[in-house]
């Protein structure tokens, strides 16, 4: 088993030593794999671990199991063109920009739109914490006598 990354999971570490022996081509395209006890037993982990490791490699495409027959080696995945990653890297640094211009703005526009100091709304606060428990019609608002007057 790989034991080259003693930081990765035993799955991990299982996962990686089977997709080195599929790139050295130890384990060809479709032959069949021993199933979950004999990928255990070979690679010296527990059962659970090695379930694991074979649904990573099924979900990177490695490995293809077929209902009731196997899990048989597949084409190794390629991996995308550095052109691509690249191109992909350029559109989200893009939107960051965007993004972080668009921030600002509304940023800019809620300072200008509503220049209020934390003062200002501290009686308002006070009422509402003081009347939480009430029924609306008994809180008393502002410019009213009593309760809330409906025109």
């Amino acid at each position: 088993m790989n034991t080259t990354n003693p930081g990765l999971a035993a799955y991990q570490r299982v996962a990686e030593t089977i997709r080195e022996e599929i790139r050295r081509g130890t384990l060809a395209v479709g032959e069949q794999l021993p199933g979950n006890r004999g990928i255990a037993e070979k690679y010296g982990v527990a059962l659970g671990t090695a379930q694991k490791a074979l649904g990573l490699l099924q979900d990177e495409g490695w490995l293809v199991a077929t209902p009731s027959v196997g899990v048989f080696v597949n084409e190794p995945p390629t991996a995308p063109a550095a052109s691509t990653l690249q191109g992909q890297l350029d559109e989200l640094r893009a939107s960051v920009a965007e993004l972080t211009e668009r921030l600002q703005r509304l940023e800019q526009s809620a300072s200008e739109s509503s220049p209020r100091s934390p003062g200002l709304l501290l009686p308002y606060r006070r009422d509402l914490l003081a009347n939480q428990s009430k029924p609306l019609d008994d809180i008393p608002h502002r410019g009213t006598e009593g309760g809330r007057q409906d025109a």
